[in-house]
């Protein structure tokens, strides 16, 4: 396995301090996580499903790399403070193929996010498979899972291929496998590395699959340029090329919005503006709002929608292991969510999330299925009206009055 990182840090020094410079971000993200963040007692065991029979790879890596007398990995650092990440590393390039993901070591400062326009970037084929790694003392603080969520939210946001993203939390004894998704977090129970190797290694194994199947493919490259295919009866694709990306939305929980120029593949003079989100199944469905009033008020015109599958025809939704579902008791930080409840929303927060009011422990994961629609015109942008907010404020007052006649109405 192959590593990269995004920020510069010293590996011997894994408290660096994350609140000077990206405190605001670290709100943002806290924010998103609340009410979030959930355990499942069977995710370990669903990883060594998937991990498949490798009972010669293990009993080979255990021989040569677990001293069983003193039942600890050999070379594993010694020391609290000590780096941990390469031994970790080189005891998951011990379960590698060819389809083994990049390792990245996750360090504690946080470089800030891009405020420019959204970009159209496509990674290789080794930042395609990526399993995060965050180095941590214990697993008692929301605080600890933090450096792990604010790249997972990167890598959400800047890789339109990527359903979900998966990381480890590595104490100096013990591991936690993560789940990250546009519904919120995952985590497994602790594995204690020296006391379960066999069990590390095919979780690793096991997490492996889970990554590949995190990769959404109906996004693809082709001759530099982005791909975005759709099903169309009978059993044909219908290709759409993207053209430039004219917004997403920086959250790791919410809708994940982001919407493309593109046109088709056999028309391209032929252009359209691509929409791609998460959306609540238990919310309103904004396609079946957008068919009630296509073009009107100058709304744009309504051209389909529909639900992303899989291959097999399945749904991709954020449901996993939900039913084994509960919140995780460790990650719950009281007195910074009382705080961070009472500020207003970052501009990063997703408007539907949902609004912090108490400091509660209790899961609020919510189910979300992937949509796309297409439709004929672009909008324009508010900062043609930059010199004349009358305009602006007008309509903001129409739709007011719009919304409390309806409610008005609704009532009566």
């Amino acid at each position: 396995m192959s590593v990269f990182s995004l920020t510069a840090s010293n590996d011997s020094d894994p408290w660096v301090d994350i609140y000077e410079e990206a405190e605001n971000l670290v709100k943002a993200v806290k924010k998103e996580l609340h009410g979030h963040v959930a355990q499942s007692d069977k995710f370990l065991s669903h990883l060594c499903t998937l991990s498949g029979v490798h009972e010669t790879l293990t009993a080979n890596v255990l021989a040569d790399h677990y001293n069983h007398d003193q039942r600890r990995w050999k070379d594993w650092p010694t020391g609290t403070y000590t780096p941990r990440f390469k031994s970790f590393q080189r005891i998951a390039s011990f379960c590698s193929d060819s389809r083994s993901p990049t390792l990245l070591h996750v360090h504690r400062t946080l470089a800030r996010e891009d405020s420019g326009p959204p970009r159209l970037e496509w990674p290789t084929d080794a930042e395609r498979r990526v399993l995060l790694c965050s180095i941590c003392e214990n697993f008692k603080s929301i605080t600890e899972l933090i450096p792990l969520a604010f790249h997972a939210r990167q890598f959400l946001t800047r890789w339109m291929f990527l359903k979900s993203i998966y990381g480890v939390l590595l104490s100096y004894t013990h591991v936690v496998f993560v789940r990250f998704d546009r519904s919120g977090v995952i985590l497994s129970q602790a594995i204690d590395l020296h006391e379960e190797p066999e069990l590390l290694l095919r979780s690793i194994m096991g997490c492996t699959s889970l990554i590949e199947q995190s990769l959404d493919t109906s996004v693809s490259t082709a001759n530099g340029q982005a791909i975005l295919s759709r099903p169309s009866p009978p059993g044909e694709m219908t290709s759409y090329i993207v053209e430039e990306s004219i917004h997403q939305n920086h959250v790791l929980r919410g809708s994940g919005t982001r919407v493309l120029s593109v046109f088709k593949s056999d028309k391209p003079e032929t252009k359209l503006v691509f929409k791609d989100w998460w959306r609540d199944q238990n919310g309103i469905d904004e396609s079946e709002v957008m068919i009630a009033v296509s073009g009107l008020f100058g709304l744009p015109h309504y051209v389909s929608h529909w639900a992303v599958c899989e291959p097999d025809g399945e749904v991709q939704t954020t449901d996993f292991l939900d039913k084994d579902l509960k919140p995780a008791p460790n990650f719950v930080d009281e007195d910074d969510i009382v705080r961070y409840s009472n500020q207003p929303d970052s501009e990063d927060v997703d408007p539907d999330a949902d609004e912090v009011k108490t400091a509660s422990s209790s899961l609020n994961r919510e189910s979300r299925i992937h949509c796309r629609m297409l439709s004929r015109d672009r909008g324009h942008h508010l900062l043609q009206f930059r010199n004349t907010p009358r305009v602006v404020l007008t309509a903001i007052h129409d739709a007011i009055l719009g919304e409390l006649f309806k409610r008005l109405a609704f009532v009566r």
